[in-house]
């Protein structure tokens, strides 16, 4: 193969891997703006709510400025999300540090055999926030627009419930950050 030929087949891989990554972005920014065109509708009350004291009852939100919502759906596994609960609490920690601006809730998505492992794993983890077991698969219904990606299934809602900022804040500083940057604005 001639350097001219090597040249031209290396500008045209090159050329069709920067298309593939544009596309990819384009993608996950289309997925982004579907995500926040419509409000996130919760329905607590047809969810189980999951207490670190033994009592399961409904039991209506706090109305803060926000709500940090940590949502997992039935196509995720129960199991890792569940053992990802022992890395919220610092976070959770410095939620409530600004009761009014922010309410942290997690929903979990999954079937009636889940319940117990739900219950388990936030006693285990002593979670300092509301958990939902949504055995009825209500917020997935109520919710197509929730981009099936397990990294924006945590996201911060305004008070008319639209997504603000979607992304994991404990596995990303810049994702933390921007929600705390937000919190704390006037």
């Amino acid at each position: 193969m001639s350097k001219r030929t090597f040249f031209w087949t290396i500008v045209t891989v090159a050329f069709f891997i920067v298309a593939f990554c544009f596309t990819i972005m384009r993608n996950k920014n289309d997925a982004l703006r579907e995500f926040q065109s419509r409000p996130i509708k919760i329905d607590c009350e047809r969810m189980l709510r999951i207490t670190v004291c033994d009592s399961d009852s409904v039991v209506p939100q706090i109305k803060a400025r926000y709500r940090l919502v940590v949502f997992s759906d039935s196509t995720e596994c129960t199991s890792c999300r569940l053992h990802d609960l022992g890395l919220w609490n610092a976070y959770i920690e410095t939620l409530c540090q600004f009761p009014d601006k922010v309410s942290p809730i997690f929903v979990f998505s999954a079937g009636r055999n889940n319940v117990s492992k739900v219950k388990n794993a936030v006693k285990r983890y002593q979670l300092k926030a509301p958990v939902y077991v949504d055995t009825l698969h209500v917020m997935e219904k109520d919710n197509p627009h929730i981009p099936t990606s397990w990294k924006m299934h945590s996201f911060l809602l305004n008070e008319d419930d639209n997504v603000v900022i979607a992304g994991d804040p404990i596995r990303s500083d810049k994702v933390s950050s921007l929600m705390m940057k937000k919190i704390l604005e006037k």
